[in-house]
């Protein structure tokens, strides 16, 4: 199996190895009692620190912190379940595991170059140096938010690691604005607020579900097994014209963060085909905010 791996001029999906197949990763352990990352081998982490996550007044995430464990796994399980080309086992760790593993790394600390990212990971070619890693970074998730309910936390942590769990995988940024709403979890999402016709926010629907079309159309792509009498580059080809007919496209990083590259259609930190229309609605959600917001509204 051969991946094209520069359909778009960059690349789709992590490269082949040297002619191996590549395969996907059987085996995620969500770690978070804390260690060492090949991602920066020279840092000791520390673990996540459940006491500072809070889930009401009085109450955090240390006192369900074994079930908080269990369902963000079960949430990671669900994002990846009906996608038959990548068997995903996922497991709170450490454990001892037979062949490779990818290890999450749920950490209390910050990024340790401080730009400010939520997680971080590498995706190793055919595990040739180490096996696939992945780091969430808890203090920075903390700052982003207050309370939550612990649904609200499992939802998004699960999320979190999702992401970073498809780059272990190979899978690279896509922050296409499809008329299709929120087609891949590589994205960088902005909350989807709604307003109610009461004028108040809806957050209900914040933060998708699982992984997206792009997402389903990426990991056909990469793992799917052709027999050995077909035109293998032709049926890659026919992955990608039948996304495009559904209206689905790949714009990664080069399309979205340098200034002389900026695509009207690729952004980070927004939802929505249209920017105007959008900037014109998250002003509308802004105004309401701030209408509401007063010292009232700070927890004691």
């Amino acid at each position: 199996m051969a991946f094209d791996g520069h359909a778009f001029g960059q690349p789709l999906f992590a490269n082949e190895c040297s002619g191996d197949v590549t395969e996907a990763t059987d085996i995620i352990v969500l770690d978070w009692d804390g260690g060492t990352s090949p991602i920066y081998p020279e840092y000791e982490f520390d673990g996540l620190d459940l006491r500072l996550f809070r889930t009401g007044k009085r109450s955090t995430l240390a006192e369900d912190a074994e079930l908080f464990k269990e369902l963000v796994r079960q949430e990671i399980v669900t994002i990846y379940r009906d996608v038959p080309e990548v068997n995903i086992c996922v497991r709170n760790g450490p454990v001892a595991a037979i062949g490779d593993v990818t290890t999450v790394l749920l950490t209390q600390a910050l990024q340790p170059d401080d730009v400010g990212d939520i997680g971080e990971a590498e995706h190793d070619l055919c595990n040739r140096q180490h096996d696939n890693s992945a780091l969430i970074f808890g203090e920075q998730i903390r700052r982003l938010t207050g309370s939550n309910t612990l649904d609200e936390w499992v939802h998004l942590f699960a999320n979190v690691c999702a992401h970073e769990i498809g780059h272990t995988l190979g899978f690279a940024h896509n922050y296409y604005d499809s008329e299709l709403g929120r087609i891949s979890v590589m994205d960088y999402p902005h909350p989807l607020i709604r307003i109610k016709p009461d004028n108040t926010l809806d957050l209900s629907d914040a933060y998708t579900r699982g992984i997206g079309a792009w997402d389903r159309v990426v990991i056909h792509y990469g793992y799917q097994d052709f027999p050995p009498e077909t035109d293998e580059k032709k049926e890659l080809n026919n992955i990608l014209n039948r996304a495009f007919s559904a209206g689905l496209y790949y714009l990664s990083d080069r399309d979205s963060w340098p200034p002389e590259s900026a695509h009207p259609l690729a952004h980070l930190w927004d939802n929505g085909r249209h920017p105007v229309e959008e900037l014109k609605h998250i002003m509308k959600v802004r105004k309401i905010a701030l209408a509401g917001f007063s010292e009232e509204r700070i927890p004691k």
